[in-house]
């Protein structure tokens, strides 16, 4: 599924295409392909997730990570059809049960995180993180 933005001129967003990018081509350092490098090893262990780092995304491709941080649901779809792409592509058989993309932050100024006493309708349909103790 495509979006598009309003800019005067709409261009569409291929989100799957754009996440398969990120997985592919991400390097945490020259020559290091830390998402590849993290799906050979789904392969190998025959596991269903795959974890990505809000910052990574956000540094690789702001777009996505915006739209992820807005849209969640529709993008953790598009995110883990990317996933089972290149998983396929890199020669990992798909077992027949629900894969997942996870999104966490190690960034404690990060956008993504909200303390508990500040959660409001406006995260509704949001992406966040929060951690603290709920005490009845």
């Amino acid at each position: 599924m495509n979006t598009y933005l309003s800019n005067n001129l709409e261009v569409p967003i291929h989100k799957v295409q754009r996440f398969e990018d990120f997985f592919r081509l991400y390097q945490e350092r020259p020559g290091f392909y830390k998402y590849q490098n993290r799906i050979t090893e789904t392969i190998t262990k025959k596991r269903n997730d795959l974890i990505i780092d809000y910052e990574d995304l956000l540094v690789f491709d702001c777009q996505i990570a915006y739209m992820l941080r807005n849209n969640p649901e529709s993008l953790l779809k598009d995110a883990v059809k990317a996933f089972k792409n290149v998983l396929k592509f890199l020669g990992g058989k798909l077992i027949d049960r629900d894969y997942f993309v996870r999104v966490f932050t190690r960034d404690r100024e990060s956008l993504l995180k909200v303390s508990l006493k500040d959660i409001s309708s406006s995260y509704l349909s949001k992406l966040i993180i929060s951690e603290g103790k709920v005490i009845d």
